[in-house]
Order: C-alpha cells, then structure tokens, then sequence
C-alpha cells in the first residue's frame, strides 16, 4: 500500500486563514455599527403629518377642478347674456324713437292708507317722470290731483296744471312732498272721492295748444256707488271734446278681497269711457305706470 503523503500545502491554509481572517473583519465592522443603523417603525407623527398633506393636497386639486367646472359653467352664461344684451341694443337702436306730441297730463292719484307704496312713489319719481317727458314731447303740462274720502277735512288737492321746464321742477316736487297717504277716522269704507277728483280733472286749465290731454286716475277702489255711473259720464264727456281728450285709470291690485273684481271692472269702464288706456298696477315704477297709461293714446 502506498503511503499517504503528510505534507502540508501552505498555499491551501494560506487561502483559509486570509478568508476567515476577511469574515471575522467583516463580523467585527458588522457588530461595530450595528447601533448605528435603526431599527424600528416611522414615528406616527410623521405619518399624520405626511397623511394629511397628501388628503389636502387631493382637496386642493379637486376644488381647482371643481372651479374650473364653475368658472367654465359662469363664462358660457355670462356670453350668452351678452350676446342677449347686444341683440336688445340693437333693436333699440333700430327702433323708432318714442315721442309725444305736445301733452297735458293730470294725474288723480288715491292717497288714503293702502296706497303708501304709490305715495312714497310719485314722491321718489315725479322729478323723473317729468324730465322724460320734457325729452319725449315739445311741450309739456303736468297737474296733481291728491284725492282721499269725501269724509275727510281736505278730500281734494291740487297742483293746478302748468307748463313743466327744468327751471321749475322744484314747484311739483315741493307738492308731491306734501302728499301724505291716510285718512281720517271717518273712512270707515272702501269707496274715495272719485267722482270729486275726476270733476276736479276735468276742469283744470287745458291748454289750447295740447294736442293731447289725458287725465290718468289710481286707486285701488271704486267711487261711491251712486257715483259710479257719473264718473263713467263724465269720462265719456271728457273724451267727447275732441281727438286728443283721454280719460286712463290704473288699478292697484292689493288681492285683498273680492271688491278687487269690482273696483277692476270699474276702472276698466272708466278708461273705456274715456278711450284712454285700463293699466293693472301692483305697485312697481310710478314713472313706467304712468308712461303706460298714456304711450298707447
């Protein structure tokens, strides 16, 4: 048998001493900075913190959408409304101008407690309803009749018709003003002094060079029953002077009862009387009423 060889190679234990030599430096780093790497969980703050800047920022971005969405929706109507706006421009610049011939006008107007939205508005728009008429007509008269109960101290005021200027606006403004809306204790009922008002209207000082003279009456109630018939005749005798001669009336409907029927009916048969214009008022611009009450005549 051959003998086994006892010799040591030194290059084989060479190898191996460097290579465990290299492990056990790499252990003894390994062990070394072991402290220095952590290992344990996010702290919850920061998580919180990092949770709520993502679910704010998502807020942000879904309100920018919903803003864009908003402000797109905003955008189509305001072009359209100014695509609406340009096309009434244009027809009112191609519309023929409204003008008057020489005018005057009476205004009868019912001053008792229900009717203070209409007092407070011939008060508020008399000036302006007067400056326009200077611009629609050549010539222009205005007279007030302030009407209330046959009962009461005063039932009938006037403003004697006069040419209107811009010089002397301040004289119907300063009567107008003076215009109180209420009665006396003793208006226990539905009817005012129509007839008296009318009566008042008619014979104002007209002028002979009107073209048109209209008297405009507004209430929210009748005349008296046993007047009713002559204030119907007498806006048929006013309207039978002449082409331009006009008796209008203008109903302030309050809804508040049945006699609303009435007092339309009646004010209806008035204006026909006296071929004016039947206007239904809810208490809206004084100045458009009465433009309302005399464009068509």
């Amino acid at each position: 048998m051959k003998r086994r060889s006892k010799e040591i190679n030194v290059f084989s234990i060479s190898a191996l001493d460097l290579f465990a030599s290299g492990m056990g430096a790499f252990i003894l780093i390994t062990i070394i900075l072991i402290p220095y790497f952590p290992n344990e969980a996010p702290p919850a703050e920061v998580l919180a913190r990092l949770t709520a800047e993502r679910d704010q920022a998502q807020a942000d971005l879904q309100e920018c959408r919903n803003s864009e969405e908003e402000c797109l929706q905003k955008s189509q109507a305001l072009e359209a409304q100014v695509a609406d706006l340009a096309e009434q421009l244009d027809a009112l610049k191609n519309a023929p101008k409204l003008t008057f011939p020489p005018l005057d006008l009476v205004i009868a107007l019912d001053s008792t407690g229900s009717m203070q939205k209409e007092v407070a508005g011939i008060k508020r728009e008399i000036g302006q309803l007067a400056e326009l008429l200077i611009g629609l007509s050549p010539d222009v008269a205005i007279g007030i009749i302030d009407f209330k109960d046959r009962c009461d101290s005063s039932p009938i005021t006037a403003f004697p018709l006069q040419k209107i200027i811009s010089s002397n606006l301040s004289s119907i403004s300063r009567f107008t003003n003076r215009i109180t809306a209420g009665s006396d204790a003793c208006n226990k009922d539905l009817p005012e002094a129509f007839d008296q008002a009318l009566s008042k209207a008619v014979s104002m000082p007209w002028h002979r060079v009107s073209k048109v003279k209209v008297i405009v009456l507004i209430s929210d109630n009748p005349a008296y029953p046993e007047f009713e018939n002559k204030v119907i005749a007498s806006a048929r005798s006013f309207a039978s002077k002449g082409a331009g001669f006009h008796v209008s009336t203008v109903f302030v409907n309050h809804g508040a009862d049945n006699t609303e029927d009435h007092t339309e009916q009646f004010l209806k048969s008035v204006a026909e009387a006296g071929q004016g214009e039947f206007v239904g008022s809810s208490g809206g611009s004084f100045t458009a009423t009465i433009l309302l009450a005399i464009a068509g005549i």
